[in-house]
């Protein structure tokens, strides 16, 4: 097996066995949390994840016009 076919299973299998976990500890996680706070749970890691994608687009893009900017002096 080359390196390309390893790491592509080993992702693969990871991701099966990280769908497994999720669906096999819901229910726990629902059990000593209740539904409200893994709702506001899950409500604040979908929201820190949008906000990491819109950051990561508008931090190369501040970077590139400070640099530019800066060239002109």
């Amino acid at each position: 097996m080359n390196r390309i076919s390893i790491n592509f299973y080993s992702t693969f299998f990871s991701n099966i066995w990280l769908t497994f976990l999720l669906i096999i500890l819901t229910p726990i996680y629902i059990y000593f949390l209740g539904v409200e706070y893994y709702g506001l749970i899950g409500f604040y890691a979908t929201f820190l994840t949008v906000i990491t994608i819109f950051d990561t687009g508008i931090a190369s893009t501040a970077t590139r016009e400070i640099s530019w900017k800066n060239n002109d002096i």
